[in-house]
């Protein structure tokens, strides 16, 4: 061959080498590279409606619970299969004919109801309105779904009563009865026998405020490992700031992140060490009302988070906190919310204005389930953790919340792997933070 031909050829690969390096370079930095971009495309358009969740992939029950005739309490578990979800397919059939109101802030009724023997209770991981509780039936008639009270947990009675059910609101002790039709107790029952299914002792106690399902046990958990994926920051600018308009974008670097910013009222930052992304809009288009009703917010925010594609398939509704107008979204492995410091698995929507909106979650996400290791953590009960935490400065009044989660950990031998590993989540001065961080730290 002769010289020039080697030449050519030496030239026409670097080349490619320098485009694909340069190519990679602005996409997932487009910063440093332009400090202006205009008239941004939304590319939401091109997002596949199969990948949009609807009400009842994301406002699901996430957990299912029995009683049996003397009081006790067991949660279904199963490695392979998601009990909850297993569940939902079932209500998915039942139709919802009426309800109405059997007692309102009554503490021995709402007593009475879940503890009688003999039920199966499918719970929320925090209130909801009824209107979206109807989403898990087949059909709800309008003066139903007009309803604005909230609850969170669904009582199914396994006894010959196959037409009544109860909806149950845990904080404030109210209970509604539900006449039903096409309820399939036997599927239901047959959950529990399923291969691999066991159950966890717990227990229900009044803690912070309401009720909330305790281990007075402990339990023994599966760790899990995933792959993890991390979204590219200017196909998100595009995304956010971009939608629905043709304004022109500054970036500019402040403090280890990166600041971008419409000539308007769009502003996203992203952390560069850790990929957390936080996203304000103080003239958001979703709602000119002053008051957003919950039901208007819960319907908002799935909107938005379709409207992005980050909707992943296992994230679900986790909390709702009135005081600041914030709806939190997780990802959920085995029934249960994984939480982190930086916000990997979450999305968190709040009203700050009367039509704006901050917008909070991470680059990160996960991607592909690595066979499992067998690697297995047993957690202390409930009230063993509650007194730990007293003992550090957290008594029962700083304690509002408790339940059990996945806590997303760095993998020792490879950045591209995340581990969750089970852990207690603490509602602790209006907060949720791993329990372990809690005890790391002195609360006095």
């Amino acid at each position: 061959m002769k010289i020039k031909d080697v030449l050519l050829h030496v030239a026409l690969i670097l080349m490619v080498i320098i485009s694909v390096a340069f190519s990679w370079l602005i996409w997932f930095n487009p910063a440093s590279f332009q400090n202006k971009s205009k008239n941004l495309i939304d590319t939401s358009e091109n997002i596949n409606n199969d990948d949009k969740k609807s009400e009842k992939d994301i406002y699901t029950p996430t957990s299912l619970m029995c009683t049996t005739s003397s009081d006790k309490k067991y949660q279904y578990f199963n490695e392979k299969h998601d009990v909850a979800n297993e569940a939902k397919k079932v209500m998915n059939k039942v139709k919802l004919v009426s309800l109405s109101t059997v007692s309102k802030k009554n503490n021995a009724e709402y007593l009475k109801t879940i503890n009688k023997g003999h039920n199966l209770i499918l719970n929320y991981p925090d209130i909801l309105p009824i209107k979206y509780v109807c989403v898990l039936f087949n059909k709800a008639p309008r003066s139903v779904l007009e309803n604005t009270e909230t609850i969170n947990q669904i009582v199914i009675p396994k006894d010959k009563f196959r037409n009544t059910i109860y909806f149950l609101n845990s904080k404030n002790q109210s209970v509604y009865k539900v006449t039903v039709k096409n309820l399939d107790l036997k599927s239901l029952k047959n959950i529990a026998t399923m291969k691999s299914t066991h159950q966890i002792s717990t227990a229900l106690e009044n803690i912070g405020d309401g009720y909330r399902w305790t281990y007075p046990q402990g339990v023994k958990l599966d760790e899990y490992s995933y792959i993890i994926n991390k979204d590219s920051i200017g196909t998100l600018v595009a995304k956010l700031l971009g939608v629905n308009t043709t304004s022109t974008i500054i970036t500019r670097q402040q403090n280890g992140k990166t600041i971008y910013s419409d000539d308007a009222n769009q502003r996203m930052t992203v952390n560069n060490k850790n990929g957390e992304v936080e996203y304000i809009n103080y003239n958001s288009n979703d709602d000119k009302k002053e008051n957003v009703s919950f039901s208007n917010t819960l319907k908002n925010n799935l909107d938005r988070l379709n409207s992005l594609g980050l909707v992943s398939s296992d994230i679900r509704y986790s909390n709702y906190d009135s005081q600041k107008g914030e709806v939190i979204y997780r990802n959920y492995i085995a029934g249960f919310p994984i939480v982190s410091k930086y916000n990997y698995g979450t999305y968190k929507l709040q009203s700050v204005t009367s039509n704006g909106q901050k917008f909070i979650f991470s680059l990160y996400g996960l991607q592909v389930l690595l066979p499992k290791n067998n690697n297995k953590k047993v957690l202390p009960s409930t009230g063993d953790v509650l007194n730990q935490l007293a003992k550090n400065g957290y008594n029962s009044s700083r304690v509002k919340a408790i339940k059990i989660a996945y806590s997303w950990k760095k993998n020792k031998s490879s950045k591209q792997v995340v581990d969750l590993v089970p852990t207690y989540l603490i509602k602790v001065d209006g907060e949720w933070v791993d329990y372990e961080q809690l005890l790391q730290n002195t609360g006095r």
